[in-house]
């Protein structure tokens, strides 16, 4: 594909130079038209729009690619900070889990203490 679009680009431009060569003949023969003039100032403007528009699409096609690698990376961030999340509420949960864990830990050492009284479970 790339090949196709080199050569024609140098075919256009072959093109281009023949028309070029031309002129420069038949002005040596024939001296300035002003109409043929007009037309090659026609054809300029039109080739350097056509190329600024040509060099407009390649930026943007850069910006594109960069925007991409940004959205890819933001992507990964995201999915970093998920698991984050997922382990510090995970932790959370373990913590709580410690408090009672340890909050019973402190009744059955009351109970080893001093027994079960009925009247602090009724």
């Amino acid at each position: 594909m790339k090949v196709d679009e080199r050569r024609m680009r140098e075919y256009k431009r072959m093109k281009w130079y023949k028309w070029m060569r031309v002129d420069e003949k038949w002005i040596s023969n024939h001296g300035v038209d002003e109409r043929r003039m007009k037309v090659d100032e026609r054809r300029m403007k039109m080739y350097k729009r056509r190329m600024r528009s040509y060099k407009r699409m390649k930026v943007d096609e850069k910006r594109m690619k960069v925007y991409n690698q940004w959205m890819k990376a933001d992507e990964k961030r995201m999915k970093v900070d998920e698991k984050r999340m997922r382990l510090y509420k995970r932790m959370k949960v373990d913590e709580k889990r410690m408090k009672v864990y340890k909050r019973m830990k402190v009744d059955e050492r009351w109970i080893s203490n001093h027994g079960v009284v009925d009247e602090k479970w009724m």
